[in-house]
């Protein structure tokens, strides 16, 4: 049977659940703009990408030893202590991940960005998202990027119908 486990390992592992979601976040967001993006930008970002999952591998092993429970409390509170630590530098990598796609973004045309996402075959509903939340984190930027947000409000609104576009959803439900 194995322990219980502690209030302070289980925030510890729901803080690596979210650091996991936002790394998948930030990869429908590269699925989103890889085509659109210069070549080596794209190549970065993929590098980039490549080391923070190589970094996950890392925190879902602490993760998983402290979901299955460890009976000594010292080596329980070591792994803890431990998955903090590897949850605190892999926030860190995603957020500098998160400003260079935001970075990248800034250097797509519109016209460039409307072409890729309205030509996308597959593209899910939850990428689009995924980038509309990227967009909206930077307060700063929003007024530059209110025509991004207005395609991407739309967007995610409508749904085509054969050759028509209509309204699916409630833009403020989004």
């Amino acid at each position: 049977m194995a322990a219980r486990i502690s209030e302070g390992a289980a925030d510890a592992v729901l803080v690596a659940t979210q650091v996991e979601e936002r790394q998948r976040q930030l990869e429908a967001v590269g699925r989103v703009l890889a085509p659109a993006l210069q070549p080596e930008t794209a190549s970065g970002l993929d590098r980039n990408l490549a080391a923070l999952s190589r970094s996950m591998a890392s925190v879902r092993s602490h993760r998983q030893t402290l979901e299955v429970g460890i009976g000594n409390p010292e080596a329980a509170a070591a792994e803890s202590a431990a998955l903090s630590g590897e949850v605190r530098r892999v926030e860190t990598a995603l957020e500098a991940h998160a400003v260079a796609v935001r970075s990248a973004l800034d250097d797509v045309p519109l016209a460039a960005l409307r072409g890729r996402l309205s030509d996308a075959e597959g593209l899910r509903r939850e990428e689009v998202l995924a980038l509309l939340d990227l967009v909206l984190e930077d307060e700063a930027e929003l007024a530059r990027h209110g025509d991004l947000l207005d395609y991407l409000v739309t967007l995610l609104s409508t749904e085509e119908r054969g050759s028509r576009r209509r309204i699916a959803h409630d833009p403020a439900t989004l």
